[in-house]
């Protein structure tokens, strides 16, 4: 019986907890044999997909998957350069991360291995992966189907079942069955897991550099391997994780060790990234070529239906992004494209609402400003930017109710909305290249690329941008007008 089975993270298990892990490996073995005793021959060949782009080779079975193999087609583990990144091909988020890691791998010099245990189907691990991956296909495709079945068995167990080191407990003996394939890997290449069996079974096997990198923020045990070290991409995920919270019911467990958990921020493709400014040229190329645009927007006036009028919105929603794109160049040049004056700011406000004013009729949602006679030293072009980009996030946001734009004496322009609010976890970082926030993620409406150029700009033009918010009741973004001196970093 495994170690990790009966105490998780020094927290010991009870010993109803332990059988229980030893008969639900007991069942699988019954079910699908022991292959335990297996010694399989292993070959590695290039990735026939991603092989010329990321560089990636998998590793197979040899004599099973790979008996179409031409000569010279196998390679050579690379034990200087060789990165495992192991997954189950489970979900759209566990491969997301996946081709994540094996492209920063690829950018850095390192060669990618893909190891996909749900690839080696003649053996027991990989038969337990694929029925444990049907069964959770089945149960998601019912959930989707029955309110009933999803409020009293796929929720609880999705959360709070996933949640408990009962079932890390039971994770941990299955994992066993999955280690026979990682006889033959060389043990001191590093093993970058997306899923927790690949994590779990490469500790088991004695891999000697483990890393798992955790998909979910919600904390739960499913997803601890000891042995491993385990990263976020959260800092609530990491205090979760780090103190085991709640797996254990109102126990308090003792915690994970620091040296085993690291927050690494968000998975992204190294090539998204690498490609940001060339995307950038690409969309300035079709903003000077925009004639089409323009002639579609002439077409869609002519017949006002409710279709022409989503095509109107999509349409502007594009030519906001094309706005952000070349912000993001512009801001780039200093302060070289900077024009400083006095503006009437009234002026400056009207002139971003009309743009969004058949946004705010569409959405149904009532904007309030009284107007203001403030005259500031800003940038005209810059300041009407930051403020489309709060109407834009108001309107995204708001789903009823009102936007209020307020200019006080002190020269501090506020726009307030009634929608969903930011979560307090959310706040700090709302201001972050390329973060979303939890609305913007479950809405799918944000790039998160808005409110990070607002911010830089204002920086640029000695403004300051805060933020107040409350979740479920709205948000209130101040630009203080009145700071300056010009700032030329």
């Amino acid at each position: 019986m495994g170690k990790r089975s009966e105490v998780v993270f020094g927290n010991r298990m009870s010993s109803q907890i332990v059988k229980k892990a030893e008969n639900s490996k007991e069942r699988f073995v019954k079910r699908f044999g022991d292959d335990s005793d297996v010694d399989y021959p292993l070959a590695v060949v290039k990735n026939p997909y991603i092989g010329d782009s990321l560089g990636v080779s998998n590793i197979v079975i040899d004599g099973g998957v790979s008996d179409d193999i031409p000569d010279g087609g196998r390679e050579e583990f690379d034990r200087d350069k060789g990165i495992i990144v192991g997954n189950i091909r489970m979900g759209f988020g566990h491969y997301r991360i996946s081709m994540a890691i094996a492209s920063a791998a690829n950018h850095l010099g390192y060669k990618p291995y893909w190891m996909d245990l749900n690839s080696y189907s003649e053996t027991t691990g990989g038969k337990v992966i694929e029925a444990q991956n049907k069964l959770y296909s089945l149960g998601s495709r019912i959930s989707g189907k029955s309110k009933v079945f999803n409020k009293a068995v796929w929720e609880p167990m999705n959360y709070e079942g996933f949640r408990k080191l009962s079932y890390n407990a039971s994770d941990q003996m299955n994992a066993e069955l999955m280690t026979p394939v990682f006889r033959n890997v060389p043990k001191d290449i590093p093993l970058v897991a997306t899923h927790v069996w690949p994590a779990q079974a490469a500790v088991h096997a004695g891999m000697k550099h483990v890393v798992n990198a955790i998909p979910d923020n919600w904390p739960m045990a499913l997803h601890l391997a000891e042995g491993s070290l385990h990263t976020v991409q959260t800092r609530s995920a990491y205090l979760g994780y780090r103190t085991l919270n709640g797996m254990q019911g109102d126990e308090v467990l003792k915690p994970m060790p620091g040296d085993s958990i690291r927050y690494v921020g968000h998975y992204i493709d190294h090539e998204l990234v690498a490609a940001i400014e060339e995307d950038c040229d690409r969309r300035i190329e079709r903003r000077k070529k925009k004639a089409p645009i323009a002639v579609m927007n002439v077409l869609l006036q002519q017949e006002d239906t409710e279709t022409n009028q989503n095509l109107k919105a999509e349409l502007f929603r594009v030519e906001q992004y094309v706005e952000m794109a070349l912000g993001y160049v512009r801001l780039d040049s200093g302060t070289k494209d900077l024009v400083i004056a006095w503006y009437p700011l009234d002026e400056i406000v009207r002139k971003s609402i009309r743009k969004y004013a058949g946004q705010f009729i569409r959405r149904r949602i009532r904007l309030i400003y009284e107007g203001t006679d403030q005259i500031v030293l800003t940038d005209e072009k810059w300041l009407s930017f930051i403020i489309e980009q709060l109407l834009s996030n108001a309107v995204k946001y708001t789903l009823k109710g009102t936007v209020t734009i307020t200019v006080s004496e002190e020269k501090k322009l506020t726009v307030t909305d009634t929608g969903m609010g930011i979560a307090p976890e959310d706040l700090p970082r709302i201001f972050e290249k390329g973060y979303t926030g939890y609305n913007g993620r479950m809405e799918r409406k944000s790039t998160g690329i808005g409110l990070y150029l607002s911010q830089m700009a204002a920086k640029k033009l000695g403004h300051q941008i805060t933020v107040e918010s409350k979740l479920g009741e709205g948000s209130s973004f101040t630009i203080g007008l009145a700071e300056y001196p010009l700032r030329s970093e």
